[in-house]
C-alpha cells in the first residue's frame, strides 16, 4: 500500500499499511494556548453589568477561536520516509515545519515562519531535497511560487500581477507545473477579481516558461503529471452561476430587519434577566455564554465554497458517500491532443502514485484506479493530501 499524507481540519495525517496516524500542529497549538489565556485575562473589561455601564459591552464574548483562526494550507512528503512538510497560518502568524512520524512524541522542526508572508501549497524533491510553496505577503492577492533548497536558501521563481499557486516538480520532464491566474485591477488600481487560471510549466535551467492548458471559460488548478508524462488538473467554471432569486431576495429584507430587532431584544432579556420576552417560554442557553453556530465558509483559490449548502446539494445524488465539494471542479486528464477525461466530480485536491490516483471530496479519499474508484479513508475536513 502505498502512504497517503493528509489533512484533516488541523491535523496532520498519515495513513499506510499500519493505519491511519494523527499529529497536531505543535505551533498552532502553543499559538491558541497563549491566545486563550490572553482572552480569559481581559474577559472581565467585555462582560458583566458593569462593563454594560460603561459602554464597553461586547454582544459576544471573546473567543480564542476567533481570534487565532487556524489552517493548514499544504502537506507534502519529504525524502526522509516518515517526515511530512506542512505549511500553515495561524492569527497573522504563517510558516512551514517537518513533522517526524516516527517519533512518539510531538516532534517537529522549523523551515521558515513569518509575521509578514504566507505560505500555502508545497511540493518536495524526494531527489534534489528541495521544496516549492506557494507564498504571499499577509493581505496581498498576488501570489509567488518560491523554492527552498537543502541549504537553506530561498528563491522566488515568478513575478508580476497574478496569483501563482499550487507548485509541482515534474519527475517525467524536470520541470516546474503551476497554475496563474491574472488580477483584475480597477481604474484606482483595486483588486477587482481574478482571471481564469491557466497551467503553465517552467524550465529550470533557461527559466523558459510555456502555457500548456487554458480556456476563457474555465480554470485549470493543480497540475501535475505521472511517470508516463500525462497531464492532470481539477478544472472548474471560471464563473460559477449561484445566484438566488432576487425578487425573493427582496421581499426578505422586511422580514429580516424585523427578525433581527426582536432578536437584539430578545437578547439583553435574557443576559440582564435572565428571561424571555414571552412568558412561560424556555429561554435555552444564555447568548452571553454561546453563539449560534455560522455557517461553515472556506476560501479556495479565490473561491468561496459555503460547505453546508453544498452538503445539502451533494446529498441529493444517489451516491452514498458525498463531499462539500462542487460536483463541477473536476479532476481530469489531458492528453497530449488536448482532449479531456473525467476522472472524478467534487475535487478538492489529488495526487499521483505508482498504485493509482488518490483524491479527496473534503470528507474522503479514493483512490482512482482505471474505471475502479475505492474509498480508502472518511475524513472530516480534508482539502490537501500527498502520497509516496
Amino acid at each position: 500500500m502505498e502512504r497517503i499524507a493528509f489533512t484533516d481540519g488541523t491535523r496532520i495525517c498519515v495513513l499506510d499499511e499500519n493505519g491511519r496516524r494523527e499529529r497536531e500542529s505543535g505551533f498552532i497549538v502553543k499559538y491558541k494556548e497563549n491566545s486563550r489565556r490572553m482572552a480569559a485575562g481581559s474577559a472581565w473589561k467585555h462582560t458583566g453589568r458593569n462593563a454594560a455601564l460603561r459602554g464597553e459591552y461586547e454582544f459576544s464574548s471573546p473567543d480564542a477561536e476567533e481570534n487565532a483562526p487556524a489552517s493548514l494550507n499544504g502537506i507534502a512528503f519529504t525524502d526522509k520516509k516518515d517526515v511530512v512538510a506542512y505549511s500553515f497560518t495561524v492569527g497573522q502568524s504563517s510558516g512551514i515545519y517537518y513533522k517526524d512520524f516516527s517519533r512518539e512524541k510531538e516532534d517537529e522542526s522549523h523551515v521558515v515562519h513569518d509575521n509578514e508572508r504566507e505560505y500555502f501549497t508545497l511540493s518536495f524533491d524526494r531527489k534534489s531535497g528541495a521544496m516549492l510553496a506557494s507564498s504571499a505577503e499577509i493581505g496581498d492577492v498576488c501570489r509567488r511560487i518560491v523554492r527552498f533548497t537543502p541549504d537553506g536558501n530561498r528563491q522566488s521563481l515568478t513575478d508580476g500581477d497574478s496569483r501563482d499557486d499550487n507548485p509541482f516538480f515534474s519527475v517525467s520532464d524536470e520541470k516546474i507545473l503551476f497554475d496563474s491566474a491574472g488580477v483584475g485591477r480597477d481604474e484606482h488600481g483595486g483588486f477587482g477579481g481574478y482571471a481564469p487560471a491557466a497551467i503553465y510549466a517552467l524550465d529550470l535551467l533557461t527559466l523558459d516558461m510555456v502555457c500548456l492548458k487554458e480556456d476563457e471559460k474555465y480554470s485549470y488548478s493543480k497540475p501535475k503529471r505521472d511517470k508516463d508524462g500525462n497531464l492532470y488538473a481539477v478544472k472548474r467554471p471560471a464563473k460559477e452561476n449561484r445566484i438566488g432569486n432576487p425578487l425573493l431576495e427582496i421581499l426578505l429584507i422586511p422580514v429580516r430587519i424585523l427578525g433581527a430587532i426582536v432578536g437584539f431584544v430578545q437578547f439583553f432579556t435574557v443576559a440582564f434577566s435572565g428571561k424571555s420576552l414571552v412568558a412561560g417560554k424556555e429561554v435555552g442557553p444564555n447568548p452571553t455564554k454561546g453563539r449560534e453556530r455560522k455557517e461553515r465558509e472556506i476560501f479556495i483559490e479565490g473561491n468561496r465554497i459555503r460547505v453546508d449548502r453544498e452538503l445539502k446539494r451533494n446529498k441529493r445524488f444517489k451516491d452514498k458517500d458525498y463531499g462539500f465539494m462542487p460536483r463541477s471542479w473536476q479532476l481530469v486528464r489531458i492528453g497530449q491532443d488536448g482532449a479531456e477525461t473525467v476522472l472524478k466530480s467534487g475535487v478538492a485536491d489529488y495526487a499521483v502514485g505508482q498504485e493509482g490516483i488518490y483524491c479527496t471530496d473534503g470528507r474522503h479519499i479514493y483512490r482512482l484506479n482505471g474505471s475502479e474508484c475505492r474509498k480508502i479513508a472518511d475524513t472530516e475536513f480534508c482539502l490537501h493530501l500527498d502520497v509516496q
